[in-house]
């Protein structure tokens, strides 16, 4: 009977035991593939031992990264074998105790169509570099997304075969490839489950080769984006108003006419910039959703700001961004709960 399950081992010059790891996983209860992808370790990993422990092997000739090493693994399970159901992906590093992987592959068994996520506690025993990133980019992509997400950043987890197979198409090689292809499995609609799992952290966390200051960067880059392309519309929405009114000296046809333009700019933006929206498959339901909101939006920002502009002394412009900072609340909160909710 052929493997419904795949394990997937990406590894860059792993810690002494690595062995011992692979062994253990396949000495495990359940019938599944193990695939090893070594992504160019100065001391190359010896393959034949690998093969003889029942592994598969895979071997980049230079280190490319973890998301270029996933991705290796996804496109050769989904290719070379096709009764595969879900990819188990396990760090290489000994922060993950076999049980613990053994349990997520039990639960990818069960849930073959389900992205399966092994959460970590982070308590006093755990690096402070670790506790503090996971922290922090939690908070923020719950605030993005609508979504609890109690460990972004495990790389314990179940891809569901198509889910694996779509991920190959993200553009991203590093660490950040894990949080990119979490917004993707809510952008397609996966359900997520998430498992607790036991923290394991040698001392210092040496074997770790997640950067905090570059990859962490890395992991908040598509958040930084988000906010980026937010105020820079904002700017020309501010910076169009003014002009047009200045001509025009009419408050509702410049909010209309600087609102069409700056949230032009802003979709594409964040279609194409943001979240990678590269697909087409739904185009029209992204622009028609947004469309409806920008009107929505403009209409009580012009509403709102004429009727307090003709009410009292205060500057055009001073209202107008007290109003649309306000509204940009009310926006965030439609989009994050209606318009966006299966496409992060």
């Amino acid at each position: 009977m052929a493997s419904l399950t795949a394990v997937l081992i990406p590894a860059y010059d792993p810690p002494e035991g690595f062995y011992a790891l692979v062994s253990d996983i396949l000495k495990l209860n359940h019938d599944f593939l193990l695939v090893v992808v070594d992504d160019g370790s100065d001391q190359q990993l010896d393959m034949a031992r690998l093969s003889d422990l029942g592994a598969k092997c895979i071997r980049h000739s230079a280190n490319q990264g973890k998301g270029a090493a996933l991705k290796t693994g996804f496109n050769y399970i989904s290719s070379e074998f096709p009764d595969v159901l879900s990819v188990v992906t396990v760090d290489a590093d000994g922060q993950h105790a076999v049980e613990d992987v053994g349990r997520i592959v039990s639960m990818a068994e069960r849930h073959p169509d389900s992205f399966v996520l092994g959460v970590r506690g982070f308590g006093d025993d755990v690096p402070s570099r670790s506790a503090f990133g996971n922290t922090v980019t939690r908070k923020i992509f719950t605030q993005v997304t609508g979504t609890d997400i109690q460990d972004t950043q495990t790389g314990l987890r179940a891809y569901p075969i198509r889910l694996a197979a779509d991920c190959c198409s993200i553009r991203s090689d590093r660490y950040d490839f894990e949080m990119r292809s979490l917004l993707h499995a809510l952008q397609a609609g996966v359900v997520v489950e998430q498992v607790p799992i036991t923290t394991l952290y040698e001392e210092g966390n040496r074997s770790s080769h997640f950067r905090p200051l570059v990859d962490s960067m890395r992991v908040m880059a598509v958040f930084l984006r988000f906010l980026a392309i937010s105020f820079s519309s904002f700017l020309v929405d501010i910076f169009a108003f003014f002009l047009i009114f200045s001509v025009s000296d009419d408050v509702i046809l410049s909010t209309f006419i600087a609102r069409t333009v700056s949230a032009t700019l802003n979709f594409l933006a964040n279609k194409l910039f943001v979240f990678k929206s590269l697909s087409r498959d739904h185009t029209i339901y992204e622009v028609a959703g947004y469309v409806a909101l920008a009107i929505t939006i403009a209409s009580l920002s012009a509403f709102l700001v004429h009727s307090a502009f003709e009410a009292t002394d205060i500057n055009v412009i001073a209202l107008k961004i007290t109003v649309d900072a306000l509204l940009f609340i009310f926006s965030f909160l439609i989009q994050r709960y209606f318009l966006f909710i299966n496409r992060y």
